[in-house]
């Protein structure tokens, strides 16, 4: 069709969609995060991490924005007392986390149909 009329290669994630990408989707931030960790960390302390990060979700939120940043913020604290190892640097995960929980806008690419271009010669 016309390019002209073409969507734009990004979407802002917000409310469900960004609770998703970030706190609690398959291959959501926090689930990388804890699927990194987990070989780290005795089975009992993980378990604990889950829980509480279950009880630290913003879906049902007023103020989802606020509320992840507020989440995230909890789980950088939460990141930075588990003991660190050379193999193993949570201090590090926790200032990733850090940068996430004050970015402002969070997009994903949008899925387009693929196509083929021939370049004439």
């Amino acid at each position: 069709g016309d390019p002209k009329n073409a969507p734009p290669p990004l979407v802002r994630l917000t409310g469900r969609s960004l609770v998703s990408a970030i706190w609690k989707g398959e291959g959501s931030l926090v689930d990388e995060l804890l699927q990194s960790i987990e070989h780290h960390v005795d089975e009992d302390v993980l378990t604990d991490l889950k829980d509480k990060i279950r009880l630290h979700d913003p879906s049902d939120s007023e103020d989802i924005e606020g509320d992840i940043r507020n989440s995230l913020l909890w789980l950088r604290d939460e990141l930075r007392t588990l003991s660190c190892t050379y193999k193993c640097r949570h201090d590090a995960a926790a200032d990733l986390i850090h940068m996430y929980a004050y970015t402002k806008c969070f997009f994903r690419a949008r899925v387009s149909k693929s196509f083929l271009s021939f370049s004439q010669s």
